[in-house]
């Protein structure tokens, strides 16, 4: 009897606001979708459960499959980036570059995404939130370059050297001090 109770309170309590949710701001929506999975379920979107529990609630095993959705391949890493990825424009020009940020370093070769671990590099993307990847056209080829946002003044310029950065970017030509832009590190995709 007492375990029934207490079933009945946590199934009464599902989908309701608690006195711990209403401290801290969270509350599950009712109808609509789940606004952690994205799903109206609340499984994670794309996918699906193999077989439905039953009426009893006796099933609690879920099992998920993948929902194939048709993705189109470009025969370019960069053109399947830009599909992916926001294009961002920070210099005012025609120039586009992908916003990312370090969780994405698996676009990098190997030996770039040891990149993620650098204290300037990261100091950067947790001060304005982004990263920049960009291309340009060299002698040799197409080069990419990696830009982490910060202010053009000695102290930093310094920093960027000491970790691997070769230059720094702005909309303003040439780069003042105070100015925003981007200290740059060529990378390989």
């Amino acid at each position: 009897m007492k375990e029934e109770k207490e079933a009945d309170k946590a199934v009464g309590l599902m989908g309701k606001e608690t006195e711990t949710d209403k401290a801290s701001g969270f509350m599950e929506e009712e109808v609509g979708k789940n606004r952690f999975t994205g799903s109206e379920d609340g499984r994670a979107e794309g996918m699906k459960p193999e077989k439905e529990m039953d009426k009893s609630g006796e099933d609690m095993e879920w099992k998920l499959k993948e929902v194939k959705q048709p993705v189109h391949l470009y025969p370019d890493k960069w053109q399947q980036l830009c599909a992916i990825y926001p294009i961002v424009h920070p210099f005012g020009d025609a120039r586009g570059y992908l916003s990312i940020e370090p969780r994405d370093f698996v676009i990098l070769q190997e030996r770039c995404q040891a990149m993620v671990q650098n204290s300037f590099l990261l100091h950067g993307f947790y001060q304005y939130r982004h990263l920049l990847l960009g291309r340009q056209r060299g002698e040799r080829g197409m080069n990419y370059y990696l830009g982490v946002p910060g202010v053009l003044y000695e102290k930093e310029r310094a920093a960027a050297l000491f970790y691997g950065f070769e230059g720094f970017e702005s909309a303003r030509v040439p780069a003042q001090e105070g100015s925003f832009g981007y200290y740059m590190k060529r990378v390989q995709i």
